[in-house]
C-alpha cells in the first residue's frame, strides 16, 4: 500500500495538507469510485460530463453549481422538508395530511370546480376511519349509548322490584312473628 501522507510531503517539500488531499482525490476517491461504478454498469465518463456540466466554468472550486443552485432556491421558496409535506400550486402544505385536506387543496386551485370536486364544495366529508364513515361510525357510538341506557333502566327497575319483595317479605315475617307472640300471650293467660 502506498502512504499517501509521505509521497506528498516529499513532493511539495512539507505543505502537506494540500497535497495530500488532492493524492486522496485523484488516485483513491476516482480509482474506487470508477471500480465501483464499473461494477453496478454504470459509465463514469457518462456520470463526470453531467458533473462538469452542472458548473457554470471548469473550476469547480470558484463556480456555482446550477443543479445545487435550483435546490437551494427551491428550499427558500417551500422551506425545509419537513414529512409529510406536498406542495400544490406552490403553496407547501405541511402537517397532519389526510387524503380530504390534499383533495380539497387540489380543488380549490380550480378556478372552475370539476365534478369530483362539488362534493366536497357542498361540505360533505369524505373521511373513512378504517373502512367506515364517520357517519356510520356515529350511529354506532349512538346506538350503543342507548342500549347502555336502555338496559341500565331495565336493570334499575329489576333491582326495585327486588327490593320492594325483600322489604315485603321482611315486614309480612316480622307481622307474621308479632301475631305468634301474641297468640302465645293470650294463651298463657287465659
Amino acid at each position: 500500500m502506498i502512504n499517501y501522507r509521505r509521497k506528498g510531503m516529499k513532493e511539495t517539500g512539507g505543505n502537506m495538507y494540500m497535497t495530500y488531499t488532492e493524492i486522496v482525490e485523484e488516485t483513491l476517491l476516482k480509482t474506487d469510485l470508477k471500480n465501483s461504478m464499473k461494477k453496478i454498469g454504470t459509465d463514469y465518463s457518462e456520470i463526470m460530463e453531467c458533473v462538469n456540466d452542472s458548473f457554470d466554468q471548469d473550476d469547480h472550486v470558484n463556480s456555482d453549481n446550477r443543479l445545487l443552485a435550483k435546490e437551494t432556491t427551491d428550499w427558500k421558496n417551500h422551506g425545509p422538508h419537513f414529512f409529510p409535506a406536498v406542495i400544490i400550486n406552490n403553496v407547501t402544505y405541511r402537517g397532519f395530511l389526510t387524503p380530504d385536506n390534499v383533495f380539497q387543496a387540489i380543488c380549490e386551485g380550480f378556478q372552475k370546480h370539476p365534478s369530483e370536486c362539488k362534493s366536497i364544495s357542498d361540505g360533505e366529508t369524505h373521511q373513512i376511519i378504517n373502512g367506515i364513515s364517520t357517519k356510520v361510525l356515529v350511529i354506532i357510538v349512538v346506538g350503543i349509548l342507548l342500549c347502555n341506557l336502555i338496559l341500565l333502566y331495565l336493570y334499575r327497575r329489576y333491582y326495585k322490584k327486588e327490593l320492594q319483595n325483600e322489604v315485603r317479605t321482611a315486614a309480612h315475617s316480622a307481622v307474621s312473628q308479632y301475631f305468634a307472640i301474641q297468640n302465645n300471650d293470650r294463651e298463657e293467660m287465659g
